[in-house]
């Protein structure tokens, strides 16, 4: 493999190089030293892997009015938190369907809150805890993982986000990026839902309030 790929796998498996990459933040020579040293090429591929480095952050670049555009919409959109949510991992079976759709119609009608995410072996539910009891004794020996206590921020948009490239990688981003593990994440359209873990919540907090 010649160095220039070997340099593009290297940033492409490093998320926050790349970002300061894109940013515009990074010291070429420094990091051509640092890639060398990792890939424990020879010093006298330094100016190929810096040329490499250059062209990637240039193939990597968003244009401008892109992360303009993505910025409006979270600033222009609302983040509303939800805390003691539920999630649970149910192995896939057409027979619970009915049972399922039943707790549906009672969790939205006395919370307003439920989720159902189709996968291709199993389904993942996510209502409040309230109805975690109900969940266990429907679905004892289906229950692949549960999760309680969690905090659900749900982002609300404009129809805009279709058009939108790297929406949602912004917000897993801004989450990651602050040492927030995100447990589920879901789309409906304007809403974008993301489920962590309930002890984050103040860091989530102060987060959002500094993106509003």
């Amino acid at each position: 493999m010649n160095t220039a790929k070997l340099v593009f796998e290297y940033l492409e498996n490093r998320p926050s190089i790349k970002q300061c990459l894109k940013a515009g933040l990074i010291n070429y020579s420094a990091l051509a030293r640092k890639i060398a040293s990792e890939l424990r090429l020879s010093g006298s591929a330094s100016d190929a892997i810096m040329v490499a480095c250059r062209r990637f952050s240039e193939k990597s670049k968003p244009a401008p009015e892109t992360d303009s555009k993505i910025v409006r919409l979270v600033k222009s959109g609302k983040f509303e938190m939800r805390n003691r949510v539920s999630a649970f991992i149910l192995s896939d079976d057409t027979a619970m369907l009915d049972r399922l759709l039943s707790i549906a119609k009672k969790a939205k009608t006395e919370s307003d809150n439920f989720h159902l995410i189709q996968g291709t072996k199993t389904i993942t539910v996510v209502l409040d805890d309230d109805f975690a009891d109900e969940i266990e004794q429907s679905f004892a020996g289906h229950i692949v993982r549960a999760r309680k206590g969690l905090l659900q921020i749900t982002h609300k948009t404009s129809e805009k986000i279709e058009e939108t490239p790297g929406f949602l990688s912004f917000l897993t981003s801004m989450l990651s990026e602050s040492g927030i593990n995100i447990y589920e994440c879901a789309s409906s359209w304007t809403d974008t839902i993301f489920l962590i873990d309930g002890k984050d919540a103040q860091k989530a907090l102060a987060l959002l309030d500094f993106r509003a």
